[in-house]
């Protein structure tokens, strides 16, 4: 073979091969998807090894026109930002206006949820908690919520996840709580608790929970490109209604 044909095949091969490192070529690509304890749309095993609720169906009808699936990967919220910088993480939940999320990667429209941020207390004081005791999610930020709580001096008690703050401050270990509704309702209904009754519940504020693909997700612009297809195929302010 001459020199010059030979070294364009070998060219050829090269791009070829470039390209198929830069997407995966196996159909349907996998898209890994963090997920923390945060029912009903994310739930988790008790050892933390399975993971996934309604989020991970929903997500999958979306991105099946373009040859997409959710691979569930369970971790903490706050190991699953630093994987979307990373590029470890293709995908996760958070709201937009979290420090801990860096704005380079895209936060999706329209949003997954509307989440109510509450602040639930025990009425009378605990004899084994302090009580400006706040028990909470490690890496929240609850839209200000802490920091202003902090500077009117209450005490923060972090927990990995929503599950196991919730039950921490029912196990009355801490005086207070917050904690977005959905997560405490649901942790309710699963444990048969008939505690609502008992309990103090102040309404902080909403706020929208979106879907936030990685800046270095292999998949980024099919991810939104399905989302977008979807959308206008089927007009709703949240993909959880989207998606009924």
């Amino acid at each position: 073979m001459p020199l010059r044909l030979h070294l364009l095949s070998l060219l050829v091969i090269l791009i070829a091969s470039s390209s198929l490192a830069a997407e995966p070529a196996n159909k349907p690509g996998k898209v890994r998807l963090g997920i923390h304890n945060f029912p009903p749309g994310f739930v988790m095993s008790e050892d933390g090894k399975i993971c996934g609720g309604r989020a991970v169906a929903i997500l999958d009808r979306i991105l099946k026109p373009v040859d997409l699936q959710i691979m569930p990967v369970c971790g903490t919220a706050a190991r699953i930002y630093r994987q979307l910088d990373s590029g470890d993480m293709d995908m996760g939940i958070s709201t937009a206006t979290n420090p801990l999320v860096n704005h380079a990667h895209t936060f999706l429209t329209p949003a997954y949820t509307e989440l109510v941020l509450v602040l639930y207390s025990h009425p009378k004081p605990l004899t084994d908690a302090d009580a400006n005791s706040v028990v909470a999610i490690r890496g929240f930020e609850y839209q200000g919520q802490r920091l202003l709580m902090q500077q009117k001096g209450y005490d923060f008690i972090e927990m990995p996840d929503a599950v196991s703050a919730i039950g921490f401050f029912l196990h009355q270990r801490a005086q207070h709580l917050i904690s977005y509704q959905d997560p405490f309702l649901y942790y309710l209904q699963q444990h048969k608790a008939d505690v609502l009754s008992h309990i103090q519940q102040r309404q902080l504020m909403t706020v929208d929970a979106q879907l936030v693909v990685s800046a270095r997700s292999v998949y980024k612009d099919r991810i939104i490109q399905a989302l977008a297809t979807f959308a206008a195929a089927h007009p709703c302010h949240y993909l959880t209604e989207c998606a009924q």
